[in-house]
């Protein structure tokens, strides 16, 4: 029995909802499952029951989205808009307490060691003028990708799409194929870099869910951040 903690945000909206029992079933590992959920005033708590042991990203994650469907029938009948927090999980037979931190581990390790200050100062110069709201919107939907690992994939490549527009309007270029392919020549990537994302990505933008595993996301994170990378120091 698996035990997840968290909270909703804001706070200061309270709301208590539950307890709910059903049954979930998990695409990625085609594992069914048990579970909880209740809210107390703003504090979540999930209780999954499973046969298999779960790794505890991914159940994190499921239990993120679940707590978040919940609030989305609060909001479509309220019009609120919750955010929810992960922070624990417990399983005694297992041994696992663990608490979870705030960034994207496989990010915070490509990233480590650099300098804040220096970094954010790089990205401000991409800010200003026509193509700056382009990339403002790449950089917040690398985050809603971080937020919600179910649609990863729909935000990195949507992320992705802002560098292609800033290539239109900067090289006025009308075919989307050689939009791409000048951010290509920006990025020094080529098609096949973005496959996984492309591939991922079109079903959700169209209401398809499509799962993903941890090494998917990972790798789909790492290469959406090399492009970015590499679109800041070249273009």
């Amino acid at each position: 029995m698996y035990i997840i903690k968290g909270i909703v945000h804001p706070e200061r909206a309270q709301i208590s909802l539950g307890p709910i029992d059903f049954e979930i079933f998990h695409p990625v590992t085609s594992q069914s499952a048990k579970t909880n959920i209740n809210i107390a005033l703003n504090q979540d708590t999930v209780i999954v029951w499973a046969d298999v042991e779960w790794d505890i990203f991914d159940i994190r994650n499921v239990a993120k989205q679940l707590v978040a469907d919940q609030l989305a029938m609060v909001g479509y009948i309220k019009g609120y808009a919750y955010e929810v927090e992960i922070r624990q999980i417990l399983n005694t037979e297992k041994q696992i307490d663990y608490v979870y931190g705030i960034d994207m581990p496989c990010i915070g390790e490509r990233n480590n060691g650099k300098d804040l200050n220096t970094e954010v100062l790089k990205i401000m110069s991409h800010w200003s003028g026509e193509n700056g709201i382009f990339f403002r919107h790449c950089l917040n939907d690398l985050i809603m990708a971080m937020k919600h690992p179910d649609d990863s994939a729909f935000y990195c490549f949507r992320a992705l799409e802002s560098l292609k527009h800033i290539c239109r309007v900067r090289f006025n270029i009308d075919s989307e194929s050689e939009q791409w392919k000048k951010m290509s020549e920006i990025t020094g990537t080529c098609k096949s870099d973005i496959d996984l994302i492309r591939e991922k990505a079109f079903p959700a933008r169209h209401g398809d869910v499509v799962g993903i595993t941890d090494e998917e996301i990972t790798s789909m994170f790492i290469k959406t951040w090399n492009i970015v990378d590499a679109f800041l120091v070249n273009a």
